[in-house]
C-alpha cells in the first residue's frame, strides 16, 4: 500500500504492474483485497505480467523455470483467481490488462464461463463473460492469427492494446504477424496502436 501511494503520489505513475502470481498465491486471494480496494479508489490501470507459478516449475526435466507454456497458463490462472474471488465485481473501477493477448485465458474463456461455480454467482453480478469483455488484452509476442482470433472472440476491439516485449525480445519477433493479420480494419488498427491506450492514459493523448 505504501508502494502504491509512492508510485501515484510521488512518482505520478500512470498505472501499476503486478505479476500473475506471487509464489503460492494468485491475485484473487483474500490477502490482496486491501491492495485492490486502494487501486479501485484510485481508478487504477493494472498490468499483469505473466509468471511461472511456484506450483509448476521444473515439471519438465531440463526446462527449469520455464515460460514456454507456463506464462500463458499462469495468466489464465490469474484471471481465474480474480473471478473466483469476485475481484472485478467488488472493485469495478480497476482496469486490468492481460498479456500476451490474455495467454491461455482467451482460448479457455468459453469453458471458464460454463464452469464458473453457480455458488459464486453473487461475486460477479454481471457474469464472467461481462468481465472478459471489460478486461484489456496486450498483444505483445502474441500476434499470430490463433492468438488474435481468440482475443477477438471474447472482447471488442476497444479492449485490445499494442504491446511489445522489447528490449527482452526484438520488435521483429514480438510484432510478427500483426502487419498481415486480416481480421482488423484500418480503424481497428488505429484503436489498437494508439487510441485505446489514450483512453486509459489521457495525459498521453497527442
Amino acid at each position: 500500500l505504501k508502494e502504491i501511494e509512492y508510485a501515484y503520489d510521488t512518482l505520478k505513475a500512470d498505472g501499476i504492474a503486478l505479476w500473475t502470481s506471487y509464489r503460492d498465491k494468485w491475485p484473487g486471494d483474500a490477502e490482496f483485497a486491501p491492495v485492490f480496494e486502494e487501486l479501485n479508489r484510485r481508478k487504477a490501470v493494472v498490468f499483469f505480467h505473466p509468471a511461472a507459478g511456484i506450483c509448476c516449475r521444473n515439471l519438465i526435466p531440463g526446462l527449469g523455470y520455464s515460460g514456454i507454456i507456463e506464462y500463458d497458463i499462469d495468466t489464465a490462472r490469474c484471471a481465474e483467481s480474480l473471478l473466483a474471488g469476485g475481484t472485478p465485481g467488488r472493485f469495478p473501477e480497476v482496469r486490468f490488462i492481460f498479456s500476451p493477448s490474455g495467454g491461455a485465458l482467451t482460448v479457455l474463456a468459453a469453458r471458464m464461463i460454463d464452469d464458473y461455480p453457480k455458488a459464486f454467482a453473487d461475486r460477479l453480478p454481471h457474469g464472467v463473460e461481462y468481465e472478459f469483455r471489460r478486461f484489456y488484452y496486450d498483444v505483445a509476442h502474441a500476434s499470430k492469427p490463433a492468438a488474435l482470433d481468440a482475443v477477438k472472440d471474447i472482447a471488442p476491439v476497444s479492449q485490445i492494446l499494442y504491446g511489445a516485449d522489447v528490449p527482452l525480445r526484438t520488435y521483429e519477433l514480438t510484432n510478427e504477424g500483426l502487419d498481415v493479420y486480416p481480421g482488423f480494419s484500418p480503424k481497428d488498427w488505429e484503436a489498437i496502436y494508439r487510441t485505446n491506450a489514450e483512453k486509459l492514459f489521457p495525459r498521453l493523448k497527442a
